[in-house]
């Protein structure tokens, strides 16, 4: 394998001087690069998991005028002309390996909020606007836990930290015009088309990022189906459970149990659909209701 050319011995360690531990729930990796630039860019996305210690798996990306490299250990993962690409392609490899590492917790797909402790969990399918919805609430003074992720204590029955910064995908960011010049703006070639994203610092909206799991009080499904009006309203256990299910990404994990973990969650929590014509005003939805 050829890497590109660098400033510094090529392939050398010492050459890879800017690195950063990344780390959830016992779990730590290393993200090495030559470039201040791209280290300070990937940081960015997973500033809230900076930590220390000892690394179980290494990331290397070596940014060249050639071109770039992503390695993990002595393996290269990518290569690429595109400086652009290198964050989200490092991005979804350090995501999943954090995922992974949650695996013996239950896992939806979901947004995650709190205020004053109470936790809300937003489940939805992909593009189903978790990320528009949590940014509005975000900016009416929540607390952000996770714009993708709900990772949940069967124990306990709280919500997990999963602090990645917001992704805004393609027109997403539109909504929030305003927030665009604190936004990291990365594209890359996928097959032909221009691939668009956006990463947001929850910590620029002036939210607290919790560090702290919150008890899940609120389970809201977000409804776009065209659907005229805004309304929430409750919805039956049965249906709740339903609706959890279709978005419990480690099902299978917990085999014959699954039924029971998506049960204690629902049973503990009150259960609504979500109807608005924006995510600005699902947020004020959602803040009046907890307002009571």
């Amino acid at each position: 394998m050829r890497l590109p050319k660098m400033q510094g011995p090529v392939g050398c360690d010492d050459a890879l001087k800017w690195r950063k531990i990344y780390g959830v729930s016992g779990f730590r990796l290393a993200v090495k690069s030559n470039s201040r630039r791209f280290s300070e860019e990937f940081g960015r996305v997973f500033r809230h998991f900076e930590t220390y210690g000892d690394a179980q798996v290494v990331y290397s990306v070596v940014v060249g005028r050639e071109g770039h490299v992503l390695l993990r250990g002595e393996e290269v993962l990518y290569e690429t002309g595109e400086y652009g690409e290198l964050v989200p392609a490092l991005e979804r490899l350090v995501e999943a390996c954090m995922v992974r590492a949650l695996w013996d917790r239950p896992v939806f797909h979901a947004g995650a909020v709190a205020r004053e402790g109470v936790g809300v969990i937003l489940p939805a399918e992909p593009g189903g606007g978790k990320t528009s919805l949590v940014t509005a609430l975000l900016e009416r003074g929540f607390e952000y836990l996770s714009d993708e992720f709900a990772v949940v204590d069967p124990k306990s029955m709280t919500v997990l930290p999963f602090p990645k910064a917001l992704c805004f995908k393609e027109g997403g960011m539109e909504l929030f015009p305003h927030l665009k010049p604190k936004g990291l703006y990365v594209e890359w070639d996928m097959g032909g088309e221009v691939g668009r994203l956006w990463y947001l610092d929850p910590s620029d909206l002036g939210s607290e990022v919790s560090g702290e799991d919150r008890r899940v009080r609120y389970i809201v499904f977000p409804e776009r189906d065209g659907l005229e009006g805004a309304m929430v309203e409750g919805i039956s256990k049965a249906k709740a459970v339903l609706k959890l299910a279709e978005n419990f990404l480690n099902l299978d994990f917990f085999g014959r149990d699954a039924l029971d973990v998506v049960l204690n969650v629902v049973g503990e929590a009150e259960c609504l659909r979500l109807r608005a014509g924006s995510p600005q005003e699902g947020a004020r939805i959602i803040s009046n209701l907890m307002e009571g």
